[in-house]
C-alpha cells in the first residue's frame, strides 16, 4: 500500500463530517467513490473546500454504513438497528449504495427489504385470518343471542296464553 493509498480523506456528506482513508473509498473498483478518489482514475480529482473537505451532496444518514461496508472489505454486511425505521433506513442505504455503484451492498439491502416485506405480508395475512375468525365468532354469538331471544319470546307467549 502506498502512502497515497492510505491518505486521510475528509468528507462533508450533506453537512455531516466523515474521515476515512483513500483505500477505503477505493475498495470497490469501478464504484463512483473509487472513480472519484483513486489516484489512477480518469476522473478529475475532487475539489476540496476551505476546510480541506470534499463535499458530497448526499443524505448522511446511511453514509456511515457505507463506509463500514467498505472498511470491512465488502464481506461483512452492515446491520442497521432494529427499530420502527429499519425499512426506511434500508431504503436510504440501498438508494445511496446504488448511487455509488456498490452492487454487493445493493443486493444485501434488496435481500433484507424482501425479508421485511415478507414478514409484513405474513402479519397482514395473520391479521386478516384473525379478523375472519372474529367475524365468524361474532356471527355465531349473534345467532346464539337471536336464538335465546326467540326462546324467551316463545316462553313468554306460552306463559301469557295459559293465564
Amino acid at each position: 500500500m502506498t502512502t497515497n493509498s492510505i491518505a486521510i480523506i475528509r468528507l462533508n456528506v450533506g453537512g455531516q463530517h466523515f474521515i476515512t482513508t483513500r483505500a477505503t473509498l477505493c475498495a470497490v473498483e469501478g464504484s463512483l467513490l473509487a472513480c472519484m478518489f483513486c489516484l489512477d482514475s480518469n476522473f478529475a480529482p475532487p475539489i476540496e473546500n476551505e476546510g480541506k473537505e470534499v463535499f458530497l451532496d448526499r443524505n448522511p444518514i446511511a453514509f456511515g454504513s457505507i463506509l463500514d461496508y467498505l472498511r470491512d472489505g465488502c464481506r461483512v454486511m452492515v446491520d442497521l438497528p432494529s427499530n420502527n425505521n429499519e425499512e426506511a433506513l434500508l431504503q436510504r442505504l440501498r438508494t445511496d449504495a446504488d448511487y455509488f455503484g456498490l452492487d454487493g451492498l445493493v443486493l444485501y439491502c434488496d435481500t433484507k427489504l424482501r425479508i421485511i416485506i415478507e414478514k409484513q405480508c405474513d402479519q397482514r395475512d395473520n391479521a386478516a385470518n384473525a379478523a375472519k375468525l372474529i367475524k365468524k365468532q361474532c356471527n355465531e354469538l349473534d345467532n346464539a343471542a337471536k336464538l335465546v331471544n326467540y326462546l324467551y319470546v316463545q316462553n313468554s307467549d306460552e306463559g301469557a296464553s295459559v293465564m
